[in-house]
């Protein structure tokens, strides 16, 4: 008798170790099997989507934003900067490509192809940020990596000196364009190096649809009215999703967007940027 029930005793435990093993088992696989459609899947606002790149990237979140990551630096040689870098570099701004040089560069004044018609930039190539908004801007690259190791973000202006924001004012003022355009006496956030024009291209630099180029003037760029031209058909299911995609990983990165542009992204206030660093003339 007494050996029979040690017997069932054993039985009983056994069954039970094993219940526990299979509810373990089960759980570890349901969670696993979420996260990896959760990766694939983006949510109507993006936000989902956004969270589980954090995760998955493995990017640490701190009070105040994300945990700033520093990239390796291979700075040009003095004899290949233009006098604007040299300009940038001595007032400490770093260029963007030796924080991270996966991150896309087609600066869009360094042409004649911008509203300006004119190539204001002197035919340079690089584009120079204060370090701190380098810093978030190669973690929303990284963020976009993420969701999608294909895609990156393409970058078409950064530190702009304010003697290019006269030459753009003097074009605009007076004009229903005027809105788009910082008045140079109170200064840009590009004129301290801290703001950025992005989009996001593929590794070959194809640009995704945002439904208007960079520097549209007009309605169809503010990102406050893509609900209504949504309805209205004036802008694709994609193309909102695109602009979703890009806000999503600059907000999480640390960066402000606009109401009226897409493309426009501030890493700081203007408080902060007077505060905190000169403005490049």
């Amino acid at each position: 008798m007494r050996i029979a029930a040690v017997r069932s005793l054993i039985r009983v435990r056994l069954l039970f170790l094993l219940f526990v093993f299979m509810v373990f088992f089960f759980t570890v696989k349901t969670r696993i099997s979420y996260s990896s459609t959760a990766s694939d899947s983006v949510a109507a606002d993006g936000h989902h989507r956004e969270e589980i790149a954090g995760e998955v990237c493995g990017v640490e979140r701190r009070q105040g934003g994300l945990k700033m990551q520093t990239g390796d630096t291979n700075p040009a040689s003095p004899a290949e900067l233009s006098e604007m870098e040299k300009k940038f570099i001595a007032a400490g701004l770093v260029n963007i490509a030796d924080v991270d040089d996966s991150l896309m560069v087609d600066l869009k004044y360094a042409s004649p192809q911008n509203f300006l018609g004119a190539d204001v930039y002197g035919g340079m190539k690089a584009c120079y940020l204060q370090r701190d908004a380098a810093l978030k801007l190669k973690n929303a690259n990284d963020l976009l990596k993420c969701h999608n190791p294909k895609l990156r973000i393409l970058l078409a202006d950064g530190c702009r000196p304010r003697s290019v924001q006269r030459r753009m004012w003097a074009i605009v003022e007076g004009t229903p364009m005027q809105r788009y355009v910082a008045n140079p006496s109170a200064g840009s956030l590009h004129n301290y190096g801290v703001a950025v024009d992005v989009t996001i291209c593929d590794e070959n630099g194809n640009r995704l649809d945002m439904g208007t180029p960079m520097d549209y003037f007009g309605a169809l760029s503010h990102p406050r009215e893509e609900v209504r031209f949504l309805k209205e058909g004036k802008l694709t299911k994609q193309q909102v999703a695109a602009r979703r995609l890009l806000r999503n990983v600059m907000q999480r990165a640390g960066f402000q967007g606009l109401e009226i542009e897409w493309w426009h992204f501030n890493a700081c206030d203007k408080k902060t940027a007077s505060r905190t660093y000169q403005v490049i003339d």
